[in-house]
């Protein structure tokens, strides 16, 4: 299966971030494609998993999160994703 993870900002020392990477290597394990998105990573790029980074952008937490969810739209159609 084809995974996609979705997380505003990755940083090593948060909890939802923890227990994402941690489900995403799993799936990876199990021989499924996973990519993960976000708007910045921070610390190192897992191995055997994609990051795709949407950036940054705005002046506002909202003008961020409008950015990236627009970037996600139209970045999401073409992967063929499963889940």
């Amino acid at each position: 299966m084809k995974l996609g993870f979705i997380l505003f900002d990755y940083f090593p020392f948060g909890g939802l971030q923890r227990d994402c990477l941690n489900i995403a290597r799993l799936s990876a394990q199990r021989r499924h494609t996973v990519t993960i998105f976000v708007r910045a990573w921070q610390g190192e790029r897992p191995p055997g998993i994609g990051v795709e980074l949407l950036g940054r952008q705005g002046f506002t937490n909202i003008g961020r999160n409008r950015h990236f969810l627009k970037r996600l739209a139209s970045a999401l159609p073409g992967l063929g994703l499963d889940a």
